[in-house]
């Protein structure tokens, strides 16, 4: 399969969630909605890696891309009883 074959399916997808204003989405939830909007398009099971997803993110944000305004906070919640702390990634963006 070609490298970009679900390029501007992903880009749609990161799109549709990036503009709900009230909600916030994590990794793992703009992967998934990604995957699906790919299942949906090529009726095949296609996973999007984490480093194809920021790729995807920093194509959305550059100059070649869409200009867009995407923001990350990264912050960390402490894991109970494990006496570490975990980081969780929350993306918006500013329309």
């Amino acid at each position: 399969m070609a490298q970009n074959k679900g390029a501007i399916v992903r880009y749609r997808a990161l799109d549709r969630c990036l503009r709900k204003r009230n909600l916030k989405y994590g990794i793992e939830e703009l992967r998934h909605a990604c995957e699906e909007a790919l299942y949906d398009a090529f009726s095949e099971r296609i996973t999007v890696s984490r480093r194809q997803f920021f790729l995807d993110i920093n194509h959305m944000e550059s100059n070649a891309g869409y200009h867009a305004n995407v923001y990350s906070l990264e912050f960390t919640l402490p894991i109970l009883g494990a006496g570490q702390t975990g980081v969780l990634l929350a993306i918006f963006a500013l329309l």
